[in-house]
């Protein structure tokens, strides 16, 4: 009730979706997981479920990272490219956090991150309040990669390719770029106009030309 009359008085600031996970998280010990979308979310491919997104070993947050450049998300050179190939090697990072569609567990080391980033004074940018709490790792606490999960302290984050949750229709990447068949379409940004699905890909980079991109990674 105080988060819902702060909002009405105050508007929607983006922390807003970190305060709302975490008091239903407190409030809500019967639910597991928590998936937050935002308005600019289109589900297109009803088929998929987040089932599919747990992954069998526990992890606290899956999320995806590489939508846009930063540097926010450091691990040691070379735990990135483990996770996702086309990272150079001796990088560093591989993007960032977009909080558009993210899922969060229920559990005791996700509520104090959320918790954590709340605190953090990232003006209006919540992806980067969560995004360093979750990655950014004190002196003597060495992250570790096992699969596609990093472990920092406490906290197991799966990290997911962009196209797994927060495709856009005119990234470039292939593996960033919403496509056919994928589970979400993130319409992502500032300038915002009323378009059909059929508008949206015909006015995002040619099918062609994504698969000449597919033809020269590793995702055909």
């Amino acid at each position: 009730e105080d988060i819902a009359r702060a909002v009405a008085e105050h508007g929607f600031h983006p922390y807003c979706k970190l305060a709302v996970l975490l008091a239903t998280l407190h409030t809500r010990p019967d639910i597991d997981w928590a998936f937050w979308v935002d308005a600019d979310i289109v589900f297109t491919n009803p088929a998929r479920r987040l089932e599919d997104f747990v992954p069998a070993d526990h992890a606290d947050f899956v999320l995806t990272i590489g939508a846009e450049q930063t540097v926010d998300f450091v691990l040691p050179a070379g735990m990135w490219h483990r996770i996702f190939p086309w990272v150079p090697g001796g990088a560093t990072t591989a993007g960032r956090f977009n909080s558009g569609a993210f899922m969060v567990r229920n559990s005791a080391a996700a509520r104090r991150k959320l918790a954590e980033a709340i605190g953090k004074d990232f003006r209006t940018d919540d992806q980067a309040g969560l995004g360093a709490a979750l990655f950014q790792h004190a002196q003597g606490v060495v992250p570790r990669v096992a699969g596609d999960t990093v472990h920092v302290g406490e906290v197991a984050v799966r990290v997911l390719a962009p196209r797994c949750m927060n495709g856009h229709p005119s990234n470039w990447e292939p593996w960033s770029r919403w496509m056919h068949g994928d589970f979400i379409m993130h319409n992502w940004g500032t300038h915002k106009l009323p378009m059909t699905l059929a508008e949206c890909i015909a006015t995002s980079p040619s099918q062609q030309h994504t698969q000449e991109l597919l033809r020269r990674s590793k995702f055909e």
